[in-house]
This record gives C-alpha cells, structure tokens and sequence, in this order.
C-alpha cells in the first residue's frame, strides 16, 4: 500500500509541475484526497461518496458516485479558452448522463456529458438563452459509444467559438459553440444536473482543467502519460 501511495504522488506531482503555468486545477483522487493540487480546493459531497481502485488497480484512488454528484469549489472557470479532461468509467445508460455541468441557471450552463439523449456518446453545449435549451445547434456531439464500464480519457476544449471533444486522444466530434458569458455561474456540479434530477453512476479519476486549449499533441501526451 504505501509503495503504492509513493508512486501514484510522485506521478501526481510530476504532472504538476510541468504544466504548473496552464494547468489552473487538479483533482487527482489519490489515497481518497478530493483536493485539487494547485490549490488545495476540496470538492464538496453532498452524500457519501465511494473511494474505489483506479484505472491502475490502486485502491482508494478515483471516485465512484452511484446516483450522485460532487459540488466543485466556485470559481470563474470559464473567461476564455479552457481545456477538461478526466478519466471516466459509467455503469449506467441514463440520458444525459453529466460529467460536468456548471452555471448559473439553465440559459447560461455549460455542459459536457457522457450520453447524448439516448445515444450513449459524449456531448458538449454552452448555453446561451433560453432558446437554447431545446436546440442541438451549436453543439458538439462525440462520434464513440461511451460503452460501459470501460475506462476513457475525454476531453473537451473549447478555442475561440470552436468546440472539440477527444476520447482517448483521438479527435471524436467538433463544431461552433456559444463563447461563454462572462458571468460568475454560482453551481457547478461533478456528474450532477443543473435543472433536473440527472446524477451519474460512474468512477472519476484525475480531473484536470486548463486555462487555455491545448493542442492535440499535448491531449495525446498528456492521455499516453497517463
């Protein structure tokens, strides 16, 4: 166990330093920590949640969330350009299934999850009105079958007006998005719903976000490193 610990932390604090200048968060979820590593920000529970084995097989080393979600610590994530990527594992066909949802209300979120209405694929929207809420335009929807209970390393990025999701490194959907509104948006949820009761059943593990887009030999990389 505690050669374990050591490798999974020098790993951990390996990555942070060589993106320390881009990298604004990350929640590795090693050994059951849920603070992110820059800045020490605790992700927030809202009932119990589950320390399981990673990817790698170490123990109490991702999350698992069965019908939850984590609250993430409030800041203004969402200025400009922004790259999220996580390691994700569901065990569940529920539509719309959140990865992550963050706004303000509903006219303002921005969403990324792991199903697409009943198509088991990923999705990526900035919302900005209310006639958006019920328009696929302006969206990106992933090309892969996010297949259960197999792990994926996703990633969305949004650069100017264009958004792009990879799944295991690979480019797998793109196309124009609303640039987000330069508002504070008071929720943002980890595998939870702004407007309805939507919550995952999957593992979390190694939750990054980047303050600017990377490009796709840095995407690659940083899922080969991984």
């Amino acid at each position: 166990m505690y050669q374990i610990s050591i490798v999974k932390l020098k790993k951990a604090l390996f990555i942070l330093f060589r993106s320390l200048s881009d990298l604004s968060f990350y929640w590795p979820f090693f050994e059951g920590v849920i603070s992110d590593l820059i800045n020490g920000k605790n992700l927030i529970t809202i009932r119990a949640i589950t320390h399981v084995r990673d990817r790698f097989n170490n123990t109490r080393s991702a999350i698992g969330l069965s019908s939850n979600y984590l609250k993430i610590p409030l800041e203004n994530f969402f200025q400009g350009d922004f790259t999220i990527m996580l390691w994700y594992r569901k065990f569940s066909t529920t539509n719309f299934q959140r990865i992550i949802e963050c706004g303000s209300r509903e006219d303002d979120s921005i969403l990324m999850s792991a199903s697409y209405s009943d198509v088991q694929t990923t999705f990526f929207k900035i919302y900005d009105t209310m006639n958006d809420l019920n328009d696929t335009a302006k969206s990106v929807i992933g090309k892969t079958p996010i297949v259960l209970n197999i792990w994926y390393h996703l990633t969305f990025v949004l650069q100017g007006s264009n958004g792009y999701i990879y799944v295991n490194g690979i480019l797998d959907g793109q196309g124009d998005l609303n640039f987000p509104k330069n508002i504070f948006r008071s929720s943002c949820h980890l595998g939870g719903s702004l407007k309805a009761n939507i919550l995952a059943t999957a593992i979390f593990d190694d939750l990054k976000i980047f303050n600017r887009a990377l490009s796709i030999n840095e995407i690659i990389n940083e899922y080969e490193i991984n």
